[in-house]
């Protein structure tokens, strides 16, 4: 309602640890690896690698794709279904080295294209032919890279003009919805 036909998407729920709050924003993150990992097996990839912001999977990125495995009949971690971590050549580049030389990804995935621009240069540059044949999905488009053809969301928000919508609306006095807390970022 406040942004009227600009573009924007909304997934159903976040997953929780605690109680689900009786409010908030929730993102299906759950349901957005599944698309994901399902796309790579219909595509006949049998290696993917979830590329991650941290060293080691979070719990919740470990639980979350455990999930998601099983739904799609496979096992997390596992030969088909693994995490890497974006900079993974720069913190621990024989371990990378390794899973390069022994069972190579032909898919990579992420939450956003940021940590595969990151992993993607390294690849580029120690693995050039192994490169040039991964196909990737990154869920949202950030200004790290556009990557035409394997973006998840299927349009760049235009977040400037979300934002003076909003905005206006709230600085009009117009908030429809008495319960929504906004600031103006600095």
């Amino acid at each position: 309602e406040h942004i009227g036909n600009i573009p924007h998407f909304f997934i159903n729920r976040w997953e929780w640890a605690a109680p689900i709050p009786g409010q908030g924003v929730f993102i299906d993150y759950e349901g957005a690896l599944e698309c994901a990992i399902r796309h790579f097996l219909k595509r006949g990839h049998r290696r993917i690698l979830f590329v991650g912001h941290d060293i080691e999977p979070v719990e919740f990125v470990r639980r979350t794709l455990a999930r998601v495995a099983e739904k799609c009949s496979l096992q997390y971690p596992g030969p088909v279904l693994d995490y890497i971590f974006a900079y993974d050549f720069a913190v621990n580049l024989e371990r990378t080295k390794n899973l390069f030389a022994e069972n190579p990804p032909d898919a990579l995935f992420s939450l956003s294209d940021e940590p595969l621009f990151a992993f993607m240069n390294m690849v580029r540059l120690f693995y050039p032919e192994i490169a040039s044949n991964l196909e990737q999905i990154g869920f949202h488009n950030i200004i790290y890279s556009n990557i035409p053809e394997h973006e998840f969301s299927t349009f760049s928000i235009d977040y400037d003009l979300f934002w003076e919508k909003v905005f206006a609306r709230f600085n009009a006095k117009k908030q429809s919805c008495s319960e929504v807390e906004w600031i103006l970022p600095e």
